[in-house]
Order: C-alpha cells, then sequence, then structure tokens
C-alpha cells in the first residue's frame, strides 16, 4: 500500500516542478482517488492561512464529487506537516479569527474540524506534529513511514493547540478542550506501520 501512495506522491512532485507552485496540490488517479499534497516543503509543510483555505477547499470538493471514493493527504518534501506556520502567526498583522465553537469548519489548520463521509488516508513521513498530527487525526487510515514523528512539542512550553485556545480562553488547559477539537471516531480506525522505527513524542 505505502509503494501506492509513494507513487503517488512521485506524480504529485512531478506536477509541481512544471509551474504548479500552489501551497496545495491535488490531482486524480483514475476515477476514483484523488491525492491532496501540502506542498511548503521549504517550512517542512507548515500551514498558513492561505494553505489552510486551500486545504479545506479540496477536501471538501473532494467529498462533493460523487465519483471520488478516496483521498490520500500527504506532504512534499519528507515532512507531513510541522503544524501551524509560526513565522505568520508572528508576524501577521491581523490577529488569527478562532470560532468559539471548535465543532465548527474552518479550524486554523483549515480542515481539521471537517466531517468526512469518505475514506481519508494519510500518508505520513518525516514530522507530523502539532497541527500536523491534528491533519493526521481526521483520516481514517493512517500509513507511517519510518521516517515519522508524531508528537505536539509545543506543549513542552504551556502553548496550546491553536485549535484548542478559542475554546480555552484563558482559565482552561488544553486537555480539557482537545477532545473537541478531534471528529468522532469511525467503527474501525488504525494505523499501518511500514517500520518498527516510527517515533512517538
Amino acid at each position: 500500500m505505502f509503494q501506492q501512495i509513494s507513487s503517488l506522491s512521485c506524480s504529485i512532485i512531478n506536477a509541481s516542478m512544471f509551474g504548479r507552485t500552489s501551497t496545495v496540490v491535488s490531482e486524480r488517479h483514475g476515477s476514483s482517488v484523488v491525492a491532496v499534497a501540502i506542498n511548503r516543503p521549504q517550512v517542512r509543510n507548515a500551514v498558513d492561512q492561505a494553505t489552510a483555505r486551500r486545504l479545506l477547499e479540496e477536501l471538501e470538493a473532494f467529498e462533493a464529487d460523487d465519483q471520488l471514493s478516496v483521498a490520500v493527504l500527504h506532504g512534499q518534501g519528507g515532512n507531513f506537516c510541522a503544524g501551524y506556520d509560526l513565522k505568520e502567526l508572528a508576524n501577521h498583522t491581523a490577529a488569527l479569527k478562532l470560532d468559539q465553537d471548535v465543532n465548527k469548519t474552518p479550524g486554523p489548520m483549515g480542515p481539521s474540524r471537517l466531517h468526512l463521509s469518505k475514506p481519508l488516508i494519510a500518508a505520513v513521513s518525516g514530522y507530523a506534529v502539532a497541527g500536523g498530527l491534528e491533519l493526521a487525526l481526521l483520516a481514517d487510515l493512517r500509513v507511517v513511514e519510518e521516517s515519522a514523528v508524531m508528537g505536539v512539542f509545543c506543549r513542552r512550553f504551556a502553548v496550546a493547540w491553536a485549535d484548542a485556545t478559542a475554546a480555552a480562553a484563558a482559565t482552561t488547559t488544553t486537555t480539557t478542550t482537545t477532545p473537541a477539537c478531534l471528529p468522532p471516531p469511525p467503527t474501525q480506525r488504525c494505523y499501518v506501520f511500514v517500520s518498527r522505527s516510527a517515533r512517538y513524542i
């Protein structure tokens, strides 16, 4: 399975080399599969506001397309997603608008609050941390490469997830709000490991 997903990644990389420089690149494979790639390898696929909007658009389009049966979400350049783009957050003049109701879409990462009726596969390599882990948890199936590192590094420094901050306000801990940020689990949710060396931090 991972070899098939890797071939999807290679074809999208080739497409992006020929003038397609969008921060999110999608490509159909056959009549029923679409691969959606976060294309910001220079920042380990950290998601800014524009990328979050594009991710949401792509997955909403997938949901609405009756010909598509499954989507594969992955990152370009060896990393799945390093979370929200903190440089944009620090330098952006306008505050990031967060809805108090974490069950409403969109979230800061784009589609992480979306409830899909069709299968989504996350092909995880490299870093899938903070908001990147949040996107991986959106998927029904996670195919994890041996290079994968998963975790929420910001909690080491008492920094909340962006999606938890709105509901947490100043008095509630992230721990109490994180479950509300995650989609309800389907009847079957599983991981596929291609190596025993995948790390969780």
